[in-house]
């Protein structure tokens, strides 16, 4: 029995000395880039207080860093507790996850969704996918809610990050109100304009609404109610096809004949 404690004793003690060595080099290794080569250890020589604080301070700042991160099985959570592979929350206002390439001369990166399935099965579901949507946490989604947003931008005045606006856009958006799985009419709204604003800016939309398709299909160009499946609002007027060449139209520009009844006509 004694040797059987002996045992046990020491393969505690070893437990115990490894996994204390692996959290000092951890916390050493992350904190070694900041040490200055007066801290840094080297072969043969000591750890001086200085990096011994510093690593004890790397291992808190570890610590600290984690408890922003939760586990559940496989899932991973930041912020917040998971519910899928990777899940991210937010306490403020603004954030998001940022990808982006320090070279100024390569490909961009991409956002890559591969849906892989042994058969050529057409749903949906088993294609890369991108879900976007708007939730009411005060009740059912309401008409004219803005359910999701894609934005589009650049850089101006110079060629500075600070200066990335976003002047562009294509939102989904509910054409009454979602009473139901089977009741809920949405629609595709585009927008396109000159004036930048950057992201999150509240109360705003990026760029003037140009086309609608609503959720029966009707297509609206300059109208954001479409009566028909095409409906255009704002061709301009001209008499014959030589005033609209006149007025500064090019072959295969659409105008109105202004007449009763009003005719569209292609400049030809």
């Amino acid at each position: 029995m004694k040797t059987l404690s002996f045992w046990k004793k020491s393969i505690y003690s070893a437990v115990i000395f490894f996994s204390t060595l692996l959290v000092l080099s951890v916390g050493y290794g992350a904190l070694f880039g900041g040490l200055t080569v007066a801290d840094k250890v080297w072969t043969g020589s000591g750890l001086t207080a200085t990096a011994w604080n510093r690593i004890v301070d790397g291992v808190l700042d570890i610590n600290t860093r984690l408890e922003n991160l939760s586990f559940s099985g496989e899932n991973v959570g930041i912020g917040v507790n998971p519910t899928s592979r990777l899940t991210i929350g937010w306490s403020t206002p603004s954030g998001g996850i940022l990808i982006y390439d320090n070279r100024a001369s390569n490909p961009s990166p991409v956002l890559e969704v591969q849906g892989r399935r042994s058969d050529n099965n057409s749903s949906q579901t088993f294609g890369g996918g991108l879900a976007l949507a708007g939730l009411n946490t005060q009740g059912a989604v309401t008409s004219g809610k803005r359910l999701w947003t894609i934005y589009f931008g650049g850089n101006q005045t110079n060629g500075t990050e600070s200066n990335l606006l976003y002047s562009a856009s294509i939102s989904g958006y509910a054409d009454n109100i979602f009473n139901s799985s089977s009741d809920m009419p949405t629609g595709l709204a585009f927008y396109t304009g000159p004036t930048g604003l950057p992201l999150w800016t509240t109360n705003a939309s990026y760029g003037t609404e140009r086309v609608r398709i609503d959720s029966s299909g009707n297509v609206g160009i300059g109208t954001i109610n479409p009566k028909s499946k095409l409906h255009v609002v704002g061709l301009p007027v001209y008499t014959n096809n030589a005033n609209a060449i006149a007025g500064g139209l090019t072959v295969g520009a659409f105008y109105r004949n202004g007449a009763d009844p009003d005719v569209v006509c292609v400049v030809h």
